[in-house]
């Protein structure tokens, strides 16, 4: 999958919102219940989870795009084998170096329960209500899991209804089916289905936090379908839903707010410029985007470890700002580390063995123009169909270049 900057710079704006807010949190406790005006209070209570929600979205919009286009052309289905792997390598690796450290510095009582031990080290807590133990934040990552499991068995489930359709009616039918599901998660989520419980286990399970993901996955088919969204009005509509959302209905905020990050989202992965696709995109913001999972992954164990050493004291508000600072300094430096030794050589693993991963193998011979001209067009199906005559170092090369 091709990185977009401006979508990484979304994604550091969020990872950033989420440290900022545990920091705040804890510098000025009950920071919902301060009587500050234009409703800052309840702002800045919510910011980190609007930053998860920025998360679940992003995950569902970039995801989704290869799934869609085998629902709603004639193109190949993903490769599950490759995709599972990938997402598997992605995530657990650093997630179990945090889990380690975690259990080790602030709960080593644990190390000796292993049923508890097994269900965090496979992101499953959530469900064994025992989401904010630990790792606190961790209980995010069981959500995503959820979701890249659910994926590709709601598209294959999908498949067979949506191949009866003519191509032409697919995107409006997948999308009556979203919009459907995203009402349906809405009524859920405020408490409007009697005899559904909401709370426990299911207060963190996917079918609570369904919504961002089916917004994500709109957004990505608006683009599938071939359209070009407009930023100015992607982005115009986002800030004033933000605005009357806060200021009319904040008990609708996350809900309402789900659907601005889906405008921005469009607006950013737009092929249009603007200005805040050129910030988002610049190096830094991508940059911190591209680490930003380690950013989320490190920011509460260094946090905990100021804490302990007397760096950063609950309910001194003067210490705010330099606390987000410094730590944000410390975070990103540990993410960087995290990037370089664990996240990036697993992702590497993912991409060097093909063979492991399900990808087909093919003879190189024949024309190689055909197969070329199809790398250069960005035609994925037809360059994987039509086989090349390339020694096999130069195959390699490319087919690794076009998997980036």
């Amino acid at each position: 999958m091709r990185r977009q900057p401006p979508l990484d710079g979304l994604r550091a704006l969020a990872a950033c919102g989420v440290l900022a807010y545990h920091v705040y949190n804890t510098t000025v406790p009950h920071i919902g219940r301060q009587p500050w005006p234009l409703r800052a209070g309840v702002v800045l209570d919510s910011l980190g989870a609007m930053g998860v929600n920025c998360f679940f979205v992003l995950s569902a919009f970039l995801l989704t795009r290869p799934f869609l286009q085998w629902l709603l052309t004639d193109a190949r289905r993903p490769a599950l084998r490759r995709y599972a792997a990938t997402r598997l390598l992605r995530i657990f690796p650093a997630w179990w170096v945090v889990l380690a450290a975690m259990a080790t510095l602030y709960a080593p009582g644990v190390l000796h329960q292993y049923t508890q031990l097994a269900l965090f080290s496979t992101l499953t807590q959530n469900y064994a209500d025992l989401g904010h133990r630990i790792v606190p934040h961790g209980w995010t990552l069981c959500v995503e899991i959820s979701f890249y499991a659910l994926l590709p068995l709601s598209a294959i489930a999908a498949a067979r209804p949506l191949r009866r359709l003519h191509p032409s009616r697919r995107p409006a039918a997948l999308g009556a089916g979203l919009v459907a599901i995203t009402a349906l998660a809405w009524a859920y989520e405020l408490g409007k289905l009697p005899g559904v419980p909401t709370s426990g286990p299911a207060a963190l399970s996917l079918p609570m936090y369904l919504d961002r993901f089916t917004v994500g996955t709109l957004a990505a088919l608006y683009v599938a379908s071939g359209r070009t969204p407009a930023p100015r009005r992607c982005f115009g509509a986002a800030a004033l839903l933000t605005v009357l959302t806060f200021a009319a209905v904040p008990s609708m905020r996350f809900q309402i707010t789900t659907l601005a990050f889906g405008l921005s989202v469009l607006g950013l992965a737009s092929s249009r410029d603007s200005l805040p696709k050129r910030v988002a995109g610049a190096r830094v913001p991508a940059h911190l985007g591209l680490i930003s999972y380690g950013i989320y992954l490190w920011h509460l164990p260094l946090k905990y470890l100021a804490e302990r050493l007397g760096w950063l004291n609950p309910g001194h508000g003067v210490q705010t700002l330099p606390a987000i600072v410094l730590l944000l300094a410390a975070t990103v430096a540990m993410a960087e580390l995290s990037w370089r030794l664990i996240e990036q050589p697993a992702l590497g693993l993912a991409r060097r063995r093909p063979s492991a991963l399900g990808r087909r193998h093919y003879q190189w011979r024949a024309d190689p123009g055909t197969g070329i001209a199809a790398l250069v067009r960005g035609d994925r199906g037809r360059a994987d169909r039509v086989p090349l005559v390339l020694p096999r170092p130069d195959a390699e090369r490319l087919s690794a270049a076009f998997r980036e």
